[in-house]
């Protein structure tokens, strides 16, 4: 991926995790993803759409993560989260390189939960010529 950013994660990610030692959790509640984030279909060029919403106490934090590097907003890549549990990842103009497993980590003092989905290349269109009587058609699939 050239132009979306990775960084290296600090440490190998958790599936699932109870709190600190030595920190109360009472009241606290582990994350829960309320609308997981979904597999995305994009052409080559095209924007892909990673978005869900998350619940816990105190709110999560939602950091995404490709082989292991978290991703990093740059000029093709949009990472956001609102107030209200709602997060997103987009990348834009979507290279063969961009395509693959991305995994969303939502950590609080309560847990932490992880989703992983794909952003999957749809076929291109396959052209087929035919010549009749010296005229050429084409149709796509």
């Amino acid at each position: 991926m050239s132009d979306v950013r990775l960084a290296l994660a600090s440490s190998p990610v958790p599936t699932e995790t109870g709190p600190s030692p030595g920190c109360s959790s009472h009241g606290n509640e582990p994350p829960a993803f309320i609308l997981p984030p979904r597999n995305a279909r994009v052409a080559l060029g095209g924007d892909a759409r990673l978005e869900g919403k998350v619940r816990g106490h105190p709110q999560p934090q939602v950091t995404w993560l490709r082989e292991g590097r978290a991703v990093i907003g740059g000029e093709r890549c949009v990472v956001s989260q609102g107030a209200r549990g709602t997060f997103s990842l987009v990348v834009g103009g979507v290279r063969e390189e961009d395509a693959g497993r991305y995994t969303c980590q939502a950590t609080n003092q309560a847990g932490s939960r992880q989703v992983t989905v794909e952003i999957l290349l749809e076929a291109r269109g396959s052209f087929l010529f035919f010549k009749h009587n010296q005229t050429q058609s084409f149709f796509t699939q």
